[in-house]
């Protein structure tokens, strides 16, 4: 069984220098997008498991907020994922040359 990981780094600026903290998530399928919402506290990935998932990354325990399923869209698997410049929409494009838009706020 493939391992896929993802990462994402937040950077928090303090008065005396940056500091990372690196969180990891796993998912036993393979990725083929990711996103990271503009105020950084969500992250949407999608891949060969038919869905579009996105993560509340604020904490320490990454929680899914939101799970889409790409099937009912016609799409054999999703290959691409973006938020939109607010944060309150999430686009996914599939295999199949199609892009479907959500209202996640």
């Amino acid at each position: 069984k493939e391992e896929n990981w993802a990462m994402v780094a937040h950077i928090a600026q303090g008065p005396g220098g940056g500091e990372v903290q690196a969180m990891f998530l796993s998912r036993d399928t393979q990725i083929h997008g990711i996103a990271l919402s503009p105020d950084g506290a969500y992250i949407a990935m999608t891949g060969r498991d038919r869905k579009a998932t996105v993560y509340d990354i604020s904490s320490r325990e990454w929680e899914p907020v939101f799970e889409f399923d790409l099937t009912v869209y016609l799409f054999a698997y999703g290959t691409c994922v973006k938020f939109s410049p607010g944060g309150d929409l999430l686009v996914v494009g599939g295999d199949m040359r199609k892009c479907t838009v959500w209202d996640i706020k």
